[in-house]
């Protein structure tokens, strides 16, 4: 329902409740001042409720430079070894996605479209279903545009749906959504979770699928370039690929199954049955006009049927202006025939009374050609005549419909073309971009729900980046600006969802196009500078990460001023950076100036300067600060509890935090009270498998460990170690901090075997994740090195501490607390 229906409800009813009112209380014989005031009563208790139903918003939009980095790093242990434990902050579970399924047990993945009216089944369905047979088969359909290749393969995908195989339907036009479609199917198959890395997620899937015994059938749609799709083929195992593509060069890939158009029989079969009309002659003339083109029968056929008359609609066709619609461009192979036949099949919804129809043509020929969902459509118009005008669409074969209860639609690519080049040469172009920018801004959300609303913030970034291909980037800079803008809210959403190969890419881009097209100090510059630096930082690559953010510092200083809240959250995010590279000389002072700017600027109860008091108590417990550290968490998370909630993600980071410092400090038994209840909040609030969840359970194991509670500790870091392994992937750098954990604990009752094992194997991978120099790898050596002396391996120990010793102390600098832990390390080992 749209807003304005919902103001409308509301206006009536409250006007409605306060005239009857009104009336009652004169009839009553109150005087009319006391009748009005007693009517206005349930007048406003009434409106109050509706108002705040016709004015909510799905979510708030994230500020200009994103939300507030909090990160929390608390370091605790013995002189031998530094064990971690680290919060994670910024996503909220909401709710669990469900696979799709055709029947219980089955997953379908993908936007099938479904059969078209008067579908003529290819013979090239019964060849793929003949190829199925085999070990990992590869089929490349190709053909030219417009021959039904994807309607072929739609068929075939159709009918093993019913007969129960996995079915997975992915678009593989370009690389970025080759991986999406890759990582959708990971999310069903419970393969994928929060902040996993992108190529392991995919060689997930290409690994299950290589040892899958039942059927399974994955179609790449559409496929641009075929060394994209290598990566991701099985090399065994049952499934069945089918690939569709315009580059006969994919032939190589797999079995070739060639696609060309209709046979005249087909044709004639087709048009028959599709208007109702028995002339052979008449059919066969405008088969033969059109080339017998797929595509051009279908879009013709319900045009026929409205002349009545194959002859009526050839005149008609000989004569339209197609040249007052389309440019013919040098060199360009447009199909003139096809576009005719298009314009033609197009031109009632564009003179109709209702703008609803072509405003549809008009968003869908700018919007992603794999499928846009109702939801995005109706935005701002009442769901029932989209609905009708879809199916008007539909019914004269101008869309296609897709996916469980035909939510989603499809327009066809050359059709696409024809409706921008008619929006080009009629001047609205600019306004249609401007429009349907306009619709996807809406939709974006606060990135804090990217997690719980991963698949909807998919689809919008799939749109937004079909904006940014469709958009006439030398002419239209204010539709430019806006479309950037949305590109920055993607990656964001991207990173969020921990999607880094694909979002670190997409924000250099964005980075690089905004500097070029709006300038170096534009807002929208700026802000996907700081973007980019948090994808650099949450993929571990700090160094790049901070001298972004130290640059796009100075750079918003100049342009915004000292005490502007961007400037602010721009200075958090570089002192977090530097926490992060355990760089404390640098974080703390920064972080203390920003805490006093945003008191005095925002208030002491904004948002964001709780967000720096928590910031800066996790530096002061990370330098072991622990007498300024500790009266600040517990204002903090006092204050974060009466202004956000008891419930509240950041009130729950609070808490942990605390409790970490509770730990260091050796007040155990109530760290251990905290935890449990931080963990038990976070599993109600957030899920079980929410990253603050694990998080909260590690924490928990870590200080049963302190507290000489091994048997407790390995039990719950065990489980916790699996959970997060399945939840974020084995590389994600959680996951190695949670081995990391396991590993010390194993070290602490003697199981040194398993402790040097789990050690070597989270340092080599750091090693290789994070790089020589981050500071987790050096703790992760230190530990080896301390699991070797434990194992009387003290050669191995010595060789190990002097390399920690000297990394660290060119990395960190002589005076850090991990530096010093090593040196202390290194010369209890040596003889006396």
């Amino acid at each position: 329902m749209s807003r304005a229906l919902k103001w409308c409800i509301t206006i009536a009813a409250g006007a409605g409740v306060f005239a009857s009112g009104c009336w009652l209380c004169l009839y009553l014989g109150y005087p009319s001042g006391d009748a009005i005031g007693l009517a206005a009563i349930p007048s406003a208790l009434l409106t109050l409720p509706l108002a705040w139903w016709a004015g909510r918003e799905r979510a708030a939009h994230p500020p200009a430079l994103g939300s507030n980095s909090e990160v929390r790093n608390t370091m605790s242990g013995n002189a031998s070894a530094v064990v971690q434990v680290r919060d994670i902050h910024g996503d909220v579970h909401v709710h669990a996605e469900k696979a799709p399924t055709a029947a219980d047990g089955q997953v379908v993945v993908g936007l099938i479209p479904h059969e078209p009216p008067n579908f003529q089944p290819p013979w090239q369905v019964e060849t793929l279903a003949g190829l199925s047979g085999e070990i990992c088969v590869v089929c490349a359909v190709t053909g030219q545009r417009g021959v039904g290749k994807t309607q072929v393969a739609a068929a075939y995908a159709r009918r093993r749906v019913r007969d129960g195989w996995l079915v997975a339907w992915i678009s593989a036009e370009s690389a970025d959504l080759l991986q999406a479609g890759m990582t959708q199917l990971a999310d069903r198959l419970g393969l994928r979770s929060p902040e996993d890395d992108a190529d392991t997620t995919v060689a997930r899937v290409r690994d299950y699928l290589q040892t899958r015994r039942a059927p399974a059938l994955l179609v790449f749609d559409n496929l641009a370039a075929p060394d994209a799709v290598k990566p991701h083929l099985p090399a065994a195992g049952a499934v069945q690929v089918v690939i569709t593509s315009t580059d006969r060069g994919t032939e190589r890939v797999g079995r070739a199954v060639p696609v060309d158009v209709f046979t005249e029989e087909t044709a004639l079969n087709f048009l028959q049955e599709a208007t109702g009309i028995d002339d052979i002659d008449g059919a066969r003339q405008v088969a033969h006009e059109l080339g017998f083109l797929p595509l051009a029968l279908t879009q013709a056929a319900p045009r026929i049927r409205i002349a009545r008359s194959y002859a009526s609609y050839l005149a008609q066709f000989r004569r339209f202006p197609v040249d007052q619609y389309l440019i013919r461009r040098d060199g360009d192979s447009y199909p003139l025939g096809v576009a005719t036949v298009i314009l033609m099949a197009l031109e009632s919804f564009y003179s109709a009374e209702s703008t609803t129809d072509s405003e549809l043509l008009d968003g869908l020929a700018v919007l992603s050609p794999d499928g846009v969902s109702r939801e995005i459509l109706a935005v701002e118009q009442e769901a029932s005549s989209v609905d009708e005008a879809l199916a008007r669409l539909h019914n004269a074969s101008v869309v296609e419909l897709a996916g469980p209860g035909e939510q989603a639609v499809i327009m066809h690519r050359l059709v696409q073309r024809v409706v921008r080049d008619r929006c080009r040469t009629t001047g609205s172009y600019k306004r249609v971009m401007l429009r349907e920018a306009e619709r996807l801004d809406q939709l974006t959300f606060d990135t804090t729900y990217s997690w719980a609303w991963r698949s909807e913030g998919d689809e919008l970034v799939r749109q937004i980046e079909a904006l940014w291909d469709n958009v006439d980037k030398s002419e239209n800079i204010e539709v430019v600006a806006e479309i950037l803008e949305l590109r920055i809210w993607a990656f964001k959403h991207l990173a969020v969802t921990a999607l880094l190969a694909r979002a670190i890419p997409l924000a250099e881009a964005v980075y690089n196009d905004a500097r070029s097209v709006l300038g170096e100090d534009h807002l929208h510059s700026l802000t996907s500078a700081n973007e980019l630096a948090f994808a650099y930082r949450s993929a571990g690559r700090l160094d790049k990460a901070i001298a972004l953010y130290e640059q796009n510092f100075a750079d918003i200083r100049r342009v915004l001023g000292e005490d502007d809240p961007i400037t602010l959250i721009s200075a958090n995010n570089l002192a977090f950076a530097y926490e992060s590279a355990w760089r404390l000389d640098e974080a703390i002072p920064l972080l203390e100036q920003t805490l006093a700017d945003r008191r005095r600027v925002l208030g002491e109860d904004h948002p964001d300067t709780l967000s720096s008091a928590n910031n800066l108590a996790g530096a002061y417990t990370s330098a072991e600060r622990l007498d300024e550290a500790i009266p600040l968490l517990e204002r903090t998370l006092a204050d974060r509890r009466r202004v956000l909630g008891e419930d509240h993600p950041n009130t729950l980071t609070s808490a942990n935090n605390l409790a970490g410092a509770y730990e260091s400090t050796g007040y155990l038994d109530e760290a251990i009270s905290i935890y449990r209840k931080v963990l038990a909040d976070r599993r109600r609030v957030l899920g079980e498998d929410h990253p603050d969840t694990l998080t909260s359970a590690n924490n928990l194991a870590g200080v049963y460990r302190s507290k000489g509670r091994p048997g407790e500790a390995i039990s719950l870091f065990e489980k916790t170690f699996a959970d997060i392994r399945r939840v974020l992937g084995d590389e994600h750098p959680k996951t190695l901090t949670s081995a990391n954990n396991l590993a010390m604990s194993y070290q602490s009752v003697g199981r040194l075997d398993e402790a040097v094992s789990l050690l070597g194997r989270t340092l080599a991978d750091r090693r290789r994740v994070l790089g020589e120099d981050h500071p987790d790898t050096l703790t992760s050596a230190n530990n080896l090195a301390a699991a070797y002396r434990s194992a009387g391996r003290l050669d191995r120990a010595i060789l190990l501490y002097e390399q920690t010793l000297a990394n660290a102390g060119r990395v960190l600098g002589e005076d850090h607390p991990l530096t010093g832990t090593v040196r202390g390390n290194l010369e209890a080992c040596r003889p006396s």
